[in-house]
């Protein structure tokens, strides 16, 4: 039982940061380029950035959780 909610605390807290730092980076992304293009661009952009930036954080906090719980 104890290693389905390690399981389940480990899930939690990738999907948290694979959500929250993916927002981060195609936000700020969309901030800087409609600061410099002056317009939106497309949409598709910005969630290929999300996945992208949300994939590497997921990594990163999946490397540090594993070095942590050994």
């Amino acid at each position: 039982m104890a290693v389905l909610v390690q399981k389940l605390w480990q899930w939690v807290v990738y999907t948290l940061v694979f959500v929250i730092f993916g927002g981060l980076g195609a936000g700020v992304t969309h901030l800087i380029f409609a600061l410099i293009v002056g317009r939106m661009l497309d949409p598709v952009l910005y969630a290929v950035i999300f996945g992208g930036t949300g994939w590497i954080a997921y990594r990163q906090a999946e490397g540090w959780l594993q070095r942590s719980t050994r």
